[in-house]
């Protein structure tokens, strides 16, 4: 029987009326067509409100647990600490649990929440689409793909090779930018046309302007607070690529192309399958989980010096400061709105470590060195299935597997 995919939630004391990076909901955003074809209308509001949550956990981020399952399920119950309303689900429960929409995804990466908070996009990557859920209502719709394939289009015109991130450019919050294959794409979410951005059908590590340039496949990306640069995870080329918006311009921001580990500049460093990537609230460091190095490594941007921040090298299990601290394959990371806190999926053992960016001081403060069905509960009570990507929530932390 296949394993079945659940969402635990951790309630924070998050701001109401501010988008997913700390920014105001003011912002107005209209939004992304249902499967049916029908417009949805992301206006700026404030996020329902959450009273039914009772965990009291403080942190503040979104993680997604990927796995081998092809349905995502909530369970029905709510616990202290961890509970499981829907996201990528059937149920948005509280106390009693509410019966809503059941929805089939397939390896679910990718998250991001629009930025008024009411909408989820879903990178489903082995259903090849893009999908949306509204958070109020739990409804599940295709927002572009139908095949696995190449096409651009609009809708399910569309076609993805398996689409393994999503991200907002903002401030606008219209268009969302998609790892893909080989390829990066741009989704207008006012219209749902697909179109290229950069990148090629076929693998490669060129730099160079649209599709001329090559990824060799490509997972986690960040953008820039203004939305003028994307940076990819170039996971077979073991390099971090900078992509610019307008030009569709490609470059190599560090990385040699070989395989290793090497605390150096540009193409004199070296990772290891670098996996997902996240920027300060200023855009002045990118912080890498380098997967197969099993470390956090810290890019500056104006120099492109990379350090090791934190990890030894090992994948045992250790919390300490920077490279006292050890943890298997790093997965998904994301970074608070202040800036001080990263918080990353470790997939080793399962477990959702914080990060102090400052003094590099790894703590684990969810799960526990097993894998196993989903079991909800506070900290280290709480069991997660390989845990993947991570995007900011102001107020939750939500997993599915």
């Amino acid at each position: 029987m296949p394993r079945k995919k659940q969402l635990a939630v951790m309630k924070t004391a998050g701001k109401e009326g501010k988008d997913k990076r700390g920014g105001s909901s003011g912002r107005g955003k209209s939004g992304a067509s249902s499967s049916n074809g029908q417009s949805a209308s992301w206006t700026s509001s404030r996020r329902p409100e959450l009273s039914c949550w009772t965990a009291s956990f403080t942190l503040r981020c979104l993680v997604m647990l990927a796995s081998v399952c092809h349905v995502v399920h909530a369970q029905d119950a709510l616990l202290q600490g961890v509970t499981c309303p829907n996201g990528l689900s059937d149920v948005w429960t509280a106390s009693n649990a509410v019966s809503a929409v059941a929805a089939s995804f397939h390896h679910p990466w990718g998250m991001e929440y629009t930025l008024d908070g009411l909408t989820v996009l879903v990178a489903d990557v082995l259903n090849y689409k893009i999908k949306s859920i509204d958070v109020a209502t739990n409804a599940v719709s295709t927002i572009a793909g139908s095949s696995v394939g190449s096409n651009d289009g609009v809708g399910t015109l569309a076609q993805f090779q398996g689409p393994k991130d999503i991200k907002l450019v903002r401030p606008s919050g219209t268009t969302a930018v998609i790892v893909d294959g080989s390829r990066i794409r741009s989704l207008d979410l006012l219209s749902n046309a697909v179109t290229v951005l950069a990148g090629s059908t076929s693998a490669g590590s060129a730099d160079g302007t649209g599709t001329s340039a090559t990824f060799n496949g490509p997972r986690g990306l960040a953008l820039s607070s203004d939305g003028q640069k994307a940076y990819v995870c170039d996971y077979g080329n073991h390099k971090i690529r900078v992509v610019v918006i307008a030009s569709q311009v490609v470059t190599t921001l560090a990385g040699s192309g070989t395989s290793g580990h090497n605390d150096a500049t540009g193409a004199s460093a070296r990772f290891y399958k670098p996996h997902f990537v996240a920027l300060t609230p200023d855009d002045s460091i990118a912080l890498v989980t380098d997967e197969w190095n099993h470390r956090i490594r810290k890019i500056v941007i104006a120099t492109r010096a990379v350090s090791t921040l934190a990890g030894s090298g090992s994948s045992s299990e250790a919390d300490g400061v920077g490279t006292s601290a050890s943890f298997g394959h790093p997965n998904g990371i994301s970074i608070t709105s202040d800036g001080r806190t990263a918080h990353f999926a470790q997939g080793h053992s399962s477990r959702i470590h914080a990060l102090d960016i400052a003094s590099a001081t790894v703590t684990t403060i969810a799960g526990q060195s097993s894998f196993g069905s989903a079991i909800n509960g506070p900290g280290s009570s709480a069991v997660f299935y390989y845990p993947h990507g991570v995007a900011l929530s102001d107020d939750l932390l939500m997993a599915a597997r």
